[in-house]
């Protein structure tokens, strides 16, 4: 079997169990996902696979939001609520919020230019 096959195969199993992991949720199961664009409603075809990381990302982010909004005694039944939930979730997606914690990326790219300028200063 070759390596791209072998890839394909355990990123299928992967996408399987994700896929399982994200249904088998309360809020799968109580219809939340559902009732608004979330992007993880399996049942519809309501939802795009890049890869299943990206699956249980927004289906993170969608459960934390989700308590948030029922911790601040908003009904989280309506799909009004669950729309503006959904709402969050995709620009927390768009912009780099996982979790709740910004996720900077330029942070990424300034440290190592910082890294490597410092060594050539001082081997020069």
């Amino acid at each position: 079997m070759a390596i791209s096959n072998l890839d394909y195969k355990l990123q299928g199993n992967n996408l399987k169990i994700t896929i399982a992991d994200v249904v088998s949720r309360p809020n799968a199961l109580n219809g939340r996902y559902t009732r608004a664009d979330f992007g993880l409603d399996f049942w519809a075809g309501n939802y795009e696979i890049e890869n299943f990381r990206w699956i249980k990302e927004r289906a993170d982010v969608a459960d934390k939001k989700i308590a948030e909004a029922q911790s601040l005694g908003k009904n989280v039944d309506d799909p009004n609520v669950l729309a503006g939930i959904a709402n969050e979730v995709r620009e927390d997606i768009k912009t780099g919020k996982k979790n709740g914690a910004f996720v900077n990326y330029f942070i990424y790219l300034i440290i190592p230019i910082i890294i490597i300028v410092t060594i050539l200063i001082f081997l020069i």
